[in-house]
């Protein structure tokens, strides 16, 4: 049985013969950024935006102003702190739907929270995420902008 060989050095390879000699190595591109042997053919993602749709042209990700975005009973001072590092996705902590003792939850949420070291107004923004049902219907009819603190949203909550 004969087997091919592979050359024992690099320096003993020869290089490939260039199909043609006088081509660019490159293909030159047009102004619309397509090659000259390239398909024009419709992408998906370079179809343009619907007419009636509200999503600024240029910007991908919608950026309302503030005026817009701020919904809900929290302050726009509490909307606007950023979360630390770590806490893009809440920590688990139990749901609260009203079926339980309010002063209970409130304090399995500090428990975590303050492991985590949150403190003060970042609670705020964590709290609606264990809500649900009733618990969360009683959240969405507080007035907008009417919670500022930690300590607020606490009596508001056991008071309910």
């Amino acid at each position: 049985v004969t087997r091919s060989r592979s050359p024992r050095r690099r320096n003993e390879r020869r290089p490939s013969p260039r199909r043609n000699a006088n081509a660019p190595q490159n293909s030159p591109r047009r102004e619309d950024g397509y090659t000259q042997y390239s398909p024009r053919r419709r992408s998906p993602r370079r179809r343009s935006p619907r007419r009636d749709s509200p999503l600024p042209r240029r910007n991908r990700r919608y950026s309302p102003v503030k005026e817009e975005r701020h919904q809900g009973p929290l302050s726009r001072r509490i909307m606007d702190l950023p979360l630390p590092a770590g806490l893009e996705k809440p920590p688990p902590m139990d749901i609260y739907d009203g079926s339980t003792d309010p002063v209970d939850h409130i304090e399995n949420i500090d428990a975590v929270l303050e492991y985590r070291n949150v403190r003060g107004s970042i609670k705020c923004k964590l709290f609606p995420t264990t809500l649900r049902k009733g618990a969360m219907t009683w959240y969405k009819s507080l007035p907008s902008g009417s919670i500022d603190s930690w300590t607020e949203l606490c009596r508001l909550f056991t008071a309910h």
